[in-house]
Formats: C-alpha cells, structure tokens, sequence
C-alpha cells in the first residue's frame, strides 16, 4: 500500500511539473494552424490570396465554404504572434518599432505555419478590426536588417475597399477549437497507469 502510494505521488509531482511549463505551440493541420495555447485555428493565408473582403463576407455565411470562420480581433493576432516567439510589441497598435530584433524568427515561424502570402517571405493580411487595415510581417532575406531583425507592423491604417483584389492579401480568419492534450502529458499518464497496474499484479502475485 505504501509502494502504490509513492508511486501516486511521483507520477502526480511529475505531471505538474510538465503542466506548468507547457509552451504554446503552432500544429499545422491540413490548411489551418492551431495554437494550442489559446485554442485556436487560424486559416493558412494561401487559402484566401486573391479574395476580396466582400467575397471572404460571403463565403463565411453559413452554409458556405468558410463556415464556421471569422475575422480575427487585434488580440488574437497578437496571441498568434507571441505563440510564434514575438516579445508583444510590435509595431502599429502597440507604438513599437516595426523591425525588431527581439523578435528575430518570428516571421520565418509564421511563414512557416500561417502560410506566405506576397512570396519572398511577405505576409500582407487583411483584418477587421478598427475598420479594414493591413497588417504586414516581413522578413525578406534581400533587406539588411533581416538577417538579425523581423519587421511586424498590426493594424496599418490603408485606404482599403472592400472589393479591392490583390494577389498578395490573405485574411485573417480564425475560429475556436477544442483543446487537445501535449503528447508529452497523454504519454507520462499512460505510463503512469501502465506502472501501477503493472505493480499492483506483481504485488497480487
């Protein structure tokens, strides 16, 4: 009984050592992104280059091809970004520089999961916040700051119509999911079962 006890109580102390240092971090599933930190989905940009703000309006009604996705607020962009590594400012809403070298890799994290919307590693995403803006990160290796600095700017304030096309835009849809458990944590909770059971059959015999 004392044996089962500890055994409690080392895989108890060893879970919440894994829970409370548990990282957000970005999955890439088919053609969104979750970030497990906020429970959120956002729709890889490549999905919606090209679109009009009208269009991606009418095409997030429901029962049309993007049910069940909306425009993100200026928060969850910003939860996006310091999921990516960002240090929370950032230029535009929060007054910060645009190119910033504490937030050196964040763009190339981005790319790499929200997609590249202009090339040449250029995202230009059309929001919905505070009426129609862009918001543009930048980490193109032909310009001299980019190898030691990323260029984040939120909310640039552009004379954007709501049926202007252009062929670099994504839109910055989102939607809620359910959270999924760490690997690591359904790992060590299954091995902790594993070892209980395994000693408690031991000790009957």
């Amino acid at each position: 009984m004392y044996r089962k006890k500890k055994i409690l109580m080392i895989i108890s102390i060893i879970l919440t050592s894994f829970s409370v240092n548990t990282k957000a971090t970005l999955i890439d599933i088919d053609n969104y992104t979750r970030d497990t930190d906020t429970a959120l989905e956002w729709l890889d940009l490549t999905e919606t280059v090209g679109l009009t703000y009208n269009e991606v309006q009418a095409q997030i009604m429901a029962g049309e091809e993007l049910d069940g996705w909306r425009y993100a607020d200026a928060a969850e962009l910003i939860s996006l970004i310091d999921s990516a590594g960002g240090d929370g400012v950032y230029g535009g809403i929060n007054m910060g520089n645009q190119w910033s070298a504490d937030n050196n890799g964040v763009v190339s994290n981005l790319l790499e999961h929200w997609g590249d919307s202009m090339g040449n590693n250029y995202m230009h995403v059309i929001t919905d916040f505070n009426g129609l803006q862009t918001s543009l990160f930048y980490d193109s290796p032909d310009h001299d700051l980019a190898s030691e600095q990323d260029y984040i700017y939120i909310g640039l304030h552009n004379d954007i119509s709501p049926n202007m096309k252009g062929s670099s835009f994504g839109h910055a849809l989102v939607r809620e999911s359910l959270p999924i458990p760490e690997p690591t944590m359904l790992f060590l909770i299954t091995a902790g079962l594993t070892l209980i059971a395994f000693t408690m059959k031991k000790r009957a015999q």
